[in-house]
């Protein structure tokens, strides 16, 4: 029986996996080029130098202890478990001892096979060759995924280990015979909690993988009665049960055991205290905190997932065959996020919207000591205007599509789960859209921060998401005569329509993934540049005046990496981790009662040349 509002062309799918887009050696080549790519843009972008970046001084020296004393130790600034990054950090130390360069490799390395898996998993989303392959370079030509593979932040290792997971437990959710299904079930669930033991919140994989299962048809198809019916019920609450306890119960052994040994960070509950802060304390503001970041999330992510969004037009078209009032939704969902985040817009001004990676001038935090202290804005001069202008147009088209793409793929599950019970296609395409709102909910809803890093683990199932649209059929092809019938003619006429559609929407695509990629690779260029200038320049002004580090302000990670003091109570001029005893600061402009007394140039590209100040506080 036909479900309410829907086409027989919209009916559940029958069962079986979901057919690759690709032959095993075209693939292989296809691997093998992305690879050569990324490679390529590691090579330009030049992510190199023995020092720290962002948060990841923290991380590294969570590395350094485990080498020399035998025990996990991280420190108070880490707010994650960060047990299997630090494990895999150590393993590439081992022949060589720790380095900055030799963790940075690490996260490469991971960063690879993640954008590998990726493509793989597009391909067993249904994917054709072409899908894959910009599907996997969005992901790893992202400004953001891209930066953040160039350092030993927790982001790409975590959405690394995610990407193995979800191609596991998709493959346990499809495959035919049951000891392929258990092997896949027990490797996902392996993934699944190396993600959690780098970040708690990996939780969200199993409990999607979970859901999904509890609402999958039954093997038979028909209702079962007695013990058959018993039997199942216990098989099938075994295989959602057994990815979340293992993640659970393990999570849990890791906080007891930190707890217990006095290991666990200072900030590793922070997130949940302000949860509940937030809401018990200040609801309103907490709802707009909601609005904010779901509309935050949406422009990312729209910009983020471009270059595959605009060619998926066969879910839009699906929705075009449901009822008048079953498409309202999915269209009120696009206008309404339309409407909010235009106006929104225009009160703020365009992307970026200060979230820490992107950022006016380019790409990459400025971390240095008067950037914080809520009396100095330190900034380079910002990119042309027209160019984030063009961002925020294709954040606020993108983030509409894929507002309406949700809204109707949750429509449809929600129906072909009543109706039957989820099989087939629906399956993966279940998981991969309740894992992203399951990993949203608790980011949206509240907390600390929100970081535009904090998007990157829910692009691959996103990405998985979009390429279930792109299985396409073939146009009619001519009787055995040669002839064509006016109605297949017509027809032949309308496919040809479509292609020549979707051949512009490919170029638009293609075009603004390669328009990403530029400012990925020169933005991360720019950013390692300065940031060498400043660690070689710190090296040098020491040496030469005979200064501890504690004597200059040299930025949030020079700072933490010598000085972190979880106890520290911020002053009235001074950065959180400041000093009393700071003689010399840096910062890119003059700052009120410093003097000027060198200058370090850095180059840019294609811009001018930038420099690093280094400044004497007044009074030393």
């Amino acid at each position: 029986m036909e479900q309410e509002g829907m086409s027989p062309a919209a009916r559940p799918v029958p069962d079986g996996p979901v057919p690759t887009g690709s032959s095993a050696p075209s693939s292989f080549v296809d691997a093998w080029l992305i690879g050569g790519v990324m490679v390529a843009a590691w090579g330009l972008a030049r992510p190199f130098g023995d020092f720290p970046v962002n948060d990841d001084w923290s991380y590294g020296v969570a590395v350094q202890r485990l080498l020399a004393e035998g025990r996990f130790r991280p420190t108070g600034w880490t707010a994650m478990p960060l047990l299997t990054q630090a494990l895999w950090g150590a393993a590439f130390c081992l022949p060589w001892g720790f380095s900055w360069h030799t963790v940075r490799l690490s996260t490469m390395v991971l960063a690879l096979i993640g954008v590998l898996g990726c493509h793989r998993l597009l391909l067993r989303s249904g994917g054709d060759r072409l899908v894959a392959a910009v599907g996997a370079l969005a992901l790893g030509l992202n400004p953001v995924f891209f930066l953040l593979s160039c350092t030993f932040m927790t982001d790409v290792p975590f959405t690394v280990f995610g990407i193995g997971a979800f191609l596991a437990l998709a493959a346990a959710l499809q495959a035919p015979e049951q000891r392929r299904r258990r092997l896949a079930l027990v490797a996902g669930s392996l993934l699944a909690l190396a993600a959690t033991l780098c970040r708690q919140i990996g939780l969200f994989i199993p409990l999607a993988f979970a859901l999904v299962v509890l609402g999958r048809r039954s093997a038979s198809g028909e209702p079962t009665s007695g013990w058959r019916r018993v039997k199942e019920a216990a098989l099938r609450l075994s295989e959602a049960g057994l990815p979340l306890v293992l993640c659970v119960v393990a999570l849990w052994g890791f906080q007891a055991w930190m707890r217990r040994t006095g290991g666990l960070p200072d900030l590793y509950d922070r997130h949940n205290e302000h949860l509940l802060a937030i809401w018990s304390q200040q609801p309103g503001l907490a709802m707009k905190s909601v609005v904010f970041r779901t509309v935050v999330a949406l422009l990312y992510l729209g910009w983020f997932l471009w270059p595959l969004l605009l060619p998926t037009g066969r879910c839009c078209s699906r929705m075009r065959r449901w009822s008048a009032r079953h498409r309202l939704v999915p269209l009120a969902a696009g206008v309404g996020f339309l409407v909010i985040a235009g106006i929104y817009v225009m009160q703020e001004g365009p992307m970026p919207l200060g979230m820490y990676i992107l950022v006016p001038h380019g790409i990459g935090p400025l971390c240095f000591g008067s950037a914080f202290d809520g009396q100095h804005a330190v900034q380079l001069p910002p990119l042309p205007a027209w160019f984030w202008w063009t961002v925020t147009g294709m954040s606020l088209f993108g983030g509409t599509l894929l507002a309406s793409i949700l809204t109707g793929t949750g429509m449809l599950m929600v129906r072909r789960w009543r109706s039957r019970g989820l099989a087939g296609q629906d399956l993966p395409r279940s998981f991969f859209l309740l894992a992203t709102l399951v990993y949203l909910l608790p980011l949206i809803v509240g907390g600390a921060n929100f970081f535009d890093r904090y998007l990157l683990p829910v692009m691959p199932p996103l990405l998985a998401l979009l390429a279930t649209f792109h299985q396409g059929g073939r146009a009619p092809a001519p009787t055995a005569g040669g002839a064509v019938r006016p109605s297949e003619e017509r027809a032949r006429e309308r496919t040809g329509g479509k292609e020549r559609r979707a051949a512009v929407k490919w170029m638009m695509g293609g075009l603004g993934l390669a328009c990403l990629a530029v400012y990925t690779i020169w933005g991360t260029h720019d950013y390692f540049a300065w940031n060498r200038v400043r660690w070689a320049g710190l090296a040098d002004l020491m040496a030469r005046h005979g200064l501890t580090p504690r004597e200059v302000d040299g930025g949030f990670e020079f700072n933490g990496l010598h000085r972190y003091d979880p106890a520290f109570v911020p002053r009235n001029g001074r950065s959180w981790w400041a000093s009393a005893s700071d003689t010399f600061v840096l910062s890119f402009t003059p700052v009120p009662g410093c003097q000027v007394v060198e200058r370090w140039p850095f180059s840019r590209w294609p811009l001018p040349d930038g420099e690093i100040l280094v400044l004497r506080r007044a009074g030393f």
